[in-house]
C-alpha cells in the first residue's frame, strides 16, 4: 500500500542568490532530507541501514525546474517510490509552494555494502519499498 509523504522546508535566506531565489542546487538537498524523512518514516532509517552495513547511494539525478522559489518561502516536498529492482530504488518528488508547482525531480539510488561492492537490497528494505511502490506516468 503506497505511502504519502510530504516534507516541509522554509527556504532560508543562504540558501537564495542576490536576487532572493533559492539556487538550483539546494533542491538537490531538499530531496536528500524529504527522502531521508520518508525512509525514517518507514521504520528503517539511513542510520539503521549503516549500521547493518547497507549504503544507499546516488547514481542518477534529475530535476526540471518549473517556478523559482523565494527567502521564507514556505515549500512542501512530497516523495514517492516509484521503480524497484533487486538493486536500485527510484524515488520521485514534487516541490511545491502552496499549489504552485516548483520543481519535479528523479532520483535513482543503488545498494552498496561498506566497501562500496554493489549488493542486492536486503529482503526486509525491498518489502518496505515495495509496500510504497507508486506508478507513474513520465
Amino acid at each position: 500500500m503506497e505511502k504519502d509523504f510530504e516534507e516541509k522546508i522554509k527556504v532560508r535566506y543562504k540558501e537564495t542568490d542576490q536576487m532572493g531565489v533559492v539556487h538550483h542546487s539546494n533542491y538537490i538537498v531538499y530531496l536528500e532530507q524529504a527522502r531521508g524523512n520518508y525512509i525514517a518514516s518507514l521504520g528503517y532509517p539511513y542510520s539503521r541501514m549503516e549500521k547493518d552495513g547497507i549504503l544507499l547511494t546516488i547514481v542518477d539525478v534529475s530535476c526540471k525546474y518549473h517556478s523559482p522559489a523565494y527567502y521564507e518561502d514556505e515549500l512542501s516536498v512530497s516523495v514517492h517510490v516509484t521503480d524497484l529492482t533487486p538493486v536500485r530504488v527510484k524515488f520521485t518528488y514534487e516541490v511545491r509552494r502552496g499549489d504552485t508547482l516548483i520543481a519535479e525531480a528523479v532520483t535513482v539510488l543503488a545498494c552498496i555494502d561498506k566497501i562500496r561492492r554493489p549488493m542486492r537490497i536486503p529482503e526486509k528494505i525491498e518489502s518496505i519499498f515495495k509496500q510504497q511502490l507508486k506508478t507513474t506516468v513520465q
